[in-house]
């Protein structure tokens, strides 16, 4: 009997209401009761028969063990099998205990699982969980839009609740709650995903063909690029572990999302104020996967991969720090004898912040060779340049995008081995600014296109001396002293710009998120 099968089901009094709102029950009945066949379901419910059987059925499948949501969208995504509406609408019933009573550490076993069936399927995956709408808050929803915020989180070890905030996935004010009638804007790119628009991947998960009419009651399609999220992941390189590219991608399809900033003022100098935006987008998006890593008992490798490149993307369109230093080694590239390309002090500056952020000293072989991601020995997880680009180039200006290629493919060029001990070329060197005078040396080698070793204090002096370095550098460093102040090297003292180290930042873990 099926009305003792719901029942049995729909045990508690929220269930029954939840199951009214979605058509499960009629308005005015019990649990117990048959729908009334006068009775209008709402467009896209299961009605009364067999349909409304099979959605009670799911309901007890995922309500008995909730991990099944994510387990179905899983094999779904590996074996591009089809997901009946009745999964959707009986979705809602077990996300409150999606969240609650099932384990972080036991959806990231799952969300492994989907990065080791291969790069397709985890952005299949990422593409339902964060692009297809649930049933809305009037039919049974609960106010999440998507299954991300419900997926991506739980207990940290500590017992804290971290999830995903449900913000970044909630549609505008006033966005068209119908998604057959809702289309891109082609003001303002990139598109949302829409059930009209699914990638080609998609479309086999789904009732074939799509038709919006015969879906479940769905809420407004999520404020989530998929073109974004795949534009960025097509520079993943293959030869990543499965952990890697699991958070690189979360970290892609966060930042694909509608994360919204402050919009401060641009600092002085700053390219612009999109790519201002751009950053802030980024710095709020770190918070957001940090509070997902920490709720889903992450790996190291699984939380640098999605922390890093983020951070990597806010420090590129960050103004970088510019010193008298930076005007004197550009002015010497421009003197090579091999020179390929002048430069300006500023641009100086930002080759050497993208040396450092982006930490391309690991990236080459000990003989100065670029050997790239795939054949770097001692790469860091997260540090992939190409990815890292094309992420920033998903909000910033088109203009920056294409100068942080020009860039990157400069620095990619071969260059010399650079010895620590050389730097015994330049006594008066402050001992803090060591690491940041070698990664200028790899900086003006490739800008020349120099590739002779800097492997001893002859090497580099020879260098320094043809390059008009050696005394200017000096002399940039250090002023004389005044008197009653205290005297540095040879009785001078440092500037106060070069008092501190300007060496590569270091991405800085922040905390959870502020509720």
């Amino acid at each position: 009997d099926a009305s003792l099968v719901r029942a049995s089901v729909l045990r508690y009094a929220e269930e029954r209401e939840l199951a009214r709102k979605m058509g499960l029950l009629p308005s005015d009945g019990a649990a117990g009761s048959p729908a009334r066949s006068d009775s209008p379901a709402p467009a896209g419910a299961a009605g009364e028969g067999a349909e409304a059987l099979q959605v009670v059925w799911w309901i007890k499948v995922l309500r008995d063990d909730p991990l099944r949501v994510l387990r179905a969208l899983r094999f779904s995504a590996k074996l591009g099998f089809q997901l009946h509406s009745s999964f959707w609408l009986a979705v809602p019933f077990a996300l409150s205990s999606l969240q609650s009573k099932v384990a972080g550490s036991r959806k990231k076993d799952e969300l492994v699982k989907i990065a080791r069936a291969g790069r397709e399927p985890l952005l299949t995956f990422l593409d339902l969980s964060f692009g297809f709408p649930l049933p809305n808050a009037t039919c049974g929803g609960g106010g999440l839009p998507c299954l991300a915020p419900a997926l991506f989180g739980g207990a940290d070890p500590k017992g804290v609740a971290q999830f995903l905030s449900p913000a970044i996935v909630t549609p505008p004010e006033g966005a068209n709650p119908s998604p057959s009638s809702a289309s891109p804007s082609s003001a303002s790119p990139p598109p949302f995903l829409h059930h009209s628009e699914l990638p080609p991947s998609c479309e086999l998960l789904l009732p074939s063909p799509v038709d919006p009419a015969g879906l479940p009651p769905l809420g407004a399609p999520p404020p989530f690029s998929s073109a974004a999220m795949r534009a960025a992941a097509a520079k993943l390189p293959q030869a990543v572990p499965e952990e890697e590219a699991l958070g690189a991608a979360l970290a892609a399809a966060i930042y694909s999302c509608r994360l919204a900033p402050p919009a401060p003022p641009p600092p002085p100098g700053a390219r612009s104020a999109a790519d201002a935006l751009a950053a802030g987008a980024a710095d709020a998006a770190m918070c957001e996967v940090l509070a997902a890593c920490d709720g889903l008992s992450a790996s190291n490798e699984m939380r640098q991969s999605a922390h890093t490149p983020l951070w990597c993307v806010k420090a590129l369109l960050d103004t970088p720090p510019q010193l008298g230093m930076f005007e004197l080694l550009a002015t010497a590239a421009s003197r090579g004898d091999g020179g390929q390309r002048r430069v300006g002090g500023r641009e100086f500056g930002e080759l050497l912040h993208m040396w450092q952020s982006l930490k391309l000293a690991s990236l080459f072989a000990p003989d100065g060779a670029w050997c790239g991601v795939g054949g770097a020995a001692r790469r860091t997880p997260g540090y992939l340049p190409d990815f890292i680009l094309e992420l920033a180039g998903t909000r910033c200006e088109r203009p920056t995008l294409l100068r942080l290629r020009e860039q990157l493919q400069l620095l990619q060029r071969d260059g010399p081995p650079i010895s620590g001990e050389a730097l015994g070329a330049l006594p008066s060197l402050p001992p803090h600014l060591r690491g940041t005078m070698i990664a200028c040396l790899h900086v003006l080698c490739r800008i020349e296109g120099a590739i002779a070793p800097l492997s001893d204090k002859a090497s580099l002096r020879s260098f320094l001396e043809e390059h008009a370095l050696l005394d200017a550098l000096d002399a940039e460093w250090y002023v004389d002293a005044g008197e009653g102040k205290e005297k540095g090297c040879k009785g001078r003292e440092l500037r106060p710009q070069y008092e501190q180290a300007v060496n590569r930042p270091k991405p800085k873990k922040k905390g959870k998120k502020a509720e």
